[in-house]
């Protein structure tokens, strides 16, 4: 018993030290500063777009997915707390995992990327698997369509004040996608989902959505949709633009493209003639909402509920003291 108890605590101080060795090298943060293991790393100055970098490397040096519940803690993220998750996780935290696991950027909702490597995996199984995906697919349409309950949090950009600028990675650069050709889109969606993305695009696009995208090599690797008015659901006010939805290509997430192609987006607005910038954000999406706060200027502003049934949109939101409903949220 003792023995055992030696091996789990010669275990876990490896896998801080492996951890505090990661926060080294993916922050920069020199030999000479001491980390406690029980710290907050945003006490060290560490930005959001720092600690996604963090979790990612720990996520590939260990080859499994760290819970969206690690964003969630009051005191914020410690090489202790990732060292814990990393346990939890499961396996043999003292042993390096297989395949790296892909990591969420800061822009993307939880749960998301790891819809798509469900898809992914499926489809790869060749004809069966590629019919099953469809079958989740279609499932998860309808179980969205039924019922479907997303607290979210109200974001608002002055455009009139000074923007930041997010240096884009060599050889990426950023241009209106007027969709005349579906060919710079070919692969950034997984195959089960890319005829109903496709269709989804378009069809906002010919309602008027602009579509800002980052290229590379004459492929979109990421894209930001942009509403002059808002979007299906969501009315702005006069001089506002509304951020709809950020996509990145699977391969390329990890490298800067989508937060540079917001930051960008800011600029790409106030030039169309617009004052301000909103957008809304899932609560749960603690990454994002840290790195569009921290990093790219904007406020919050609110809070708001979308709530479907059958189908029929309903939103809930605080403006000016009061609670607010109907079928369109407007900010």
């Amino acid at each position: 018993m003792v023995a055992s108890t030696q091996m789990r605590a010669d275990s876990a101080g490896h896998v801080v030290a492996e951890v505090t060795r990661i926060v080294r090298e993916a922050t920069g943060v020199g030999a000479g500063r001491e980390l406690p293991p029980e710290e907050p790393l945003g006490a060290l100055g560490l930005d959001s777009l720092a600690l996604v970098k963090v979790v990612a490397a720990v996520e590939a040096r260990y080859g499994r997915e760290l819970p969206d519940a690690l964003w969630d803690g009051r005191r914020g993220i410690s090489i202790a707390g990732l060292a814990e998750a990393v346990a939890a996780a499961g396996g043999d935290p003292a042993v390096p995992g297989g395949a790296p696991a892909p990591a969420a950027g800061p822009h993307e909702q939880p749960g998301v990327a790891r819809g798509e490597r469900v898809f992914l995996r499926l489809e790869a199984r060749g004809a069966a698997g590629r019919a099953a995906a469809g079958a989740l697919h279609r499932t998860a349409i309808l179980a969205h369509w039924a019922r479907a309950r997303q607290p979210c949090v109200v974001l608002s950009r002055d455009l009139t004040a000074e923007l930041p600028e997010i240096a884009l990675p060599a050889g990426v650069t950023v241009a209106a996608y007027d969709g005349a050709s579906d060919e710079p889109l070919a692969g950034i969606w997984p195959g089960t989902q890319a005829a109903r993305m496709r269709t989804h695009l378009r069809r906002r696009m010919d309602a008027g959505i602009l579509c800002l995208a980052a290229w590379e090599s004459g492929r979109i690797v990421a894209y930001d949709l942009l509403g002059p008015a808002g979007a299906e659901d969501v009315t702005t006010s006069p001089g506002t633009c509304f951020g709809l939805n950020l996509y990145e290509r699977r391969e390329s997430r990890g490298r800067g493209i989508g937060l540079a192609l917001l930051a960008a987006s800011l600029s790409y607005t106030r030039e169309l003639g617009y004052a301000r910038q909103a957008t809304i954000v899932l609560e749960r999406n603690r990454p994002m909402i840290a790195a569009a706060t921290q990093l790219l200027g904007f406020t919050v502003c609110g809070r708001a509920e979308r709530s479907e049934l059958l189908g029929r949109v309903r939103w809930s939101w605080q403006r000016h003291g009061s609670t607010c409903s109907g079928p369109r949220l407007v900010i």
